[in-house]
């Protein structure tokens, strides 16, 4: 499973081999342990990559076996590319903007799109500077 935490200080992403359920129901338990409430509501996530060959190689065999359903990529532009994740936002806030997306994949698909936003990551701080 992939997570994409949305926080105060920006989106990261994170791997976890526990099931999406079994995660979740820790999370019921625990907000409900602290008496919070958790919303939980299909929507869907993007990560934005740069539009270089290496990426788009990558994404093509990444994304063949999920199009349509889980995982799709578009151009935002001549710069970069979109990756639009279908899954569960989870939060404890109605109208909040931090919480934690969560896609069902598998561990290998899950850790080569967490490779390739690393990658991007990095790519992006070196430009930056």
């Amino acid at each position: 499973m992939l997570k994409v935490i949305y926080s105060e200080t920006g989106q990261y992403l994170e791997h976890t081999s526990s099931a999406m359920t079994e995660w979740l129901a820790q999370q019921r338990q625990l907000a409900s342990h602290i008496g919070d409430e958790l919303i939980v509501e299909s929507c869907t996530a993007a990560i934005l990559l740069p539009a270089s060959y290496t990426v788009m190689a990558e994404l093509t065999q990444l994304v063949a076996p999920f199009k349509g359903s889980t995982m799709e990529w578009s151009y935002v532009d001549a710069d970069m590319i979109e990756v639009v994740l279908c899954g569960l936002w989870v939060s404890s806030f109605v109208e909040g903007h931090e919480g934690t997306f969560l896609v069902d994949m598998s561990d290998l698909t899950a850790l080569a799109l967490m490779q390739l936003w690393a990658d991007a990551a990095r790519q992006m701080s070196t430009v930056s500077r």
